[in-house]
């Protein structure tokens, strides 16, 4: 290995957080840990739709969209929020090419990012498309 030039390492821990240690020339290491964020989004929602599933769902939150008369609505994944998200997709007879599911890493050093866990568990309820996102802080 050349002076300054720098090899990364993926290492994968029992929590899927990634792990990327960069050792330079053998003489520093530094860690950088990816932690992606899931997020359900409604892609197409009217304005009631909107208001009820920030009644409905612990942590929802909407956005006006640029279509005049939509929104979009976006919920954090977590384990708690599985049925009440179920519940609404079914209840508002939600299109799957309405909604998806977003997972943003930030930080990114490699082209690899494990999914949690969480997100297998959406889908075999609400088979929508998974969207991916990457940014470099």
């Amino acid at each position: 290995m050349s002076i300054g030039q720098i090899h990364q390492f993926r290492i994968q821990d029992n929590s899927t957080n990634l792990r990327h240690v960069n050792i330079d020339s053998g003489t520093r290491v530094t860690q950088h840990n990816t932690i992606p964020s899931v997020t359900f989004r409604f892609l197409s929602l009217d304005k009631m739709q909107a208001y009820t599933l920030t009644k409905e769902v612990e942590g929802a939150s909407y956005r006006e969209l640029d279509k005049a008369g939509r929104y979009e609505g976006r919920v954090s994944l977590q384990e708690d929020r599985l049925d009440e998200l179920n519940i609404f997709f079914v209840r508002q007879q939600i299109s799957l090419s309405d909604c998806d599911i977003h997972i943003e890493a930030a930080d990114v050093f490699c082209v690899e990012v494990s999914t949690p866990s969480i997100v297998n568990k959406l889908l075999k309820h609400i088979d929508c498309q998974l969207t991916f996102s990457f940014k470099r802080r």
